[in-house]
């Protein structure tokens, strides 16, 4: 024997009215859960999840109207037909119930073959919106899965030819070949920069598309900070070099070792300087700062770039994300910040922007602090803290 139809949410102070619709609707196969105020509403909802609410304005406490627009603003409960049923029939009434969201009225005394044909007309319409949105989602999870199968086959092969230049270039550099002049060390020296820019690109791609399909994972470790951020900066130094602008790394002396995944924390600390010095003019200044805090080692990024309006903050972090303020070389676009902020959370870290007129933009973000002398991070996700003693 099958369940019934459908679920339906009957929203009424009359327990009288409740009773004659439950009377009604139960025969026809149709779930019926009652409410007898606004509050009540809500929580019924979260919790049964019906596919129709028969809603009365009439309440105490949230009237119906503000019911239907709470329901309506929330991303989880805005598809459920909502069918305003009231003694207000006058045209202000049903327009605040249009703007409040509301799918249908129907006028008390309700006449029954009325409202069975509206809850069925409802309900067919709520079934193919499902159909539909069910349907959306298998095609962009196919989509998504397409996209990470093609970016993993691309970012195989255009690493392997990398590792090929990668090696070749380190053997000229080691001058195992002959001996190089000055200039040609220095064509040495970018085409190795270079090339380790575009595999800290292709590993990103292969970051985001792991993440977006949820396979990506960290292998936390116990690593040497220090070194780390001075060869982040040394990465971009040509980069910095090319548009004369100043690169300073300024690291308090109690930094020394971290906690996390070595390999995405050097994709962060890439990201965010390629980041600034896009935006960053000629003869500008873009720095690295790194600073203990009892458990934490907080690393600050910063620019002497334009500043990022107040409005624009809020989408920075979405991907290809083109914020109007900036224009000079597609500004802070793309995948870098959006797969910045991914990876910083995959940590359960968070990463915060600060940007002012005439300041520039700060990005900074907070990774766990090891002890030297013992090699453990002095917090960890488990929630104990060591400090020490003073």
């Amino acid at each position: 024997m099958s369940g019934p139809q459908a679920t339906i949410l009957v929203v009424d102070d009359e327990l009288v009215m409740c009773k004659r619709l439950e009377a009604l609707l139960t025969p026809r196969d149709y779930q019926v859960i009652t409410a007898a105020n606004g509050e009540e509403a809500l929580r019924q909802v979260r919790q049964a999840h019906p596919d129709l609410i028969l809603l009365d304005v009439m309440l105490s406490g949230l009237d119906g109207f503000e019911v239907c627009r709470r329901l309506k603003d929330d991303p989880d409960t805005r598809l459920i037909p909502i069918v305003i049923v009231t003694v207000l029939s006058d045209i202000e009434h049903r327009i605040r119930g249009l703007e409040a969201g509301a799918d249908d009225f129907l006028t008390k005394p309700v006449h029954r073959d009325e409202l069975l044909a509206r809850i069925r007309t409802s309900l067919r319409m709520k079934r193919t919106i499902d159909h539909k949105v069910r349907t959306l989602r298998q095609h962009i999870q196919q989509v998504a899965d397409d996209k990470a199968l093609f970016l993993s086959a691309m970012s195989h092969d255009l690493r392997t030819q990398l590792d090929a230049i990668i090696g070749f270039s380190e053997v000229l550099q080691d001058q195992a070949v002959g001996r190089l002049n000055e200039a040609q060390e220095e064509y040495i020296n970018y085409i190795l920069m270079g090339s380790m820019q575009l595999l800290n690109l292709i590993n990103g791609l292969i970051d985001m598309s792991k993440m977006e399909t949820g396979e990506a994972s960290l292998e936390q470790n116990v690593f040497a900070l220090r070194p780390l951020l001075a060869e982040s900066v040394s990465l971009v130094q040509g980069q910095a070099q090319t548009h004369h602008i100043r690169l300073s790394l300024d690291i308090a002396e109690d930094v020394d070792m971290a906690f996390g995944d070595e390999r995405k924390v050097r994709q962060v600390l890439f990201n965010l300087l390629s980041q600034a010095l896009k935006v960053t003019p000629d003869y500008g200044q873009v720095g690295m700062q790194a600073r203990v805090d009892t458990a934490r080692v907080f690393i600050t990024v910063w620019d002497s770039g334009p500043n990022i309006d107040p409005e624009e903050l809020e989408g920075l972090f979405e991907e290809f994300r083109i914020a109007q303020g900036f224009v000079m070389q597609t500004a802070r676009a793309g995948l870098g910040l959006a797969l910045t902020k991914r990876l910083v959370e995959l940590h359960g870290e968070t990463i915060v922007v600060d940007s002012h007129p005439e300041q520039g933009t700060r990005f900074t973000f907070s990774l766990p602090f090891a002890k030297p002398e013992i090699g453990v991070p002095l917090e960890t996700n488990d929630g104990f803290c060591d400090r020490g003693m003073p």
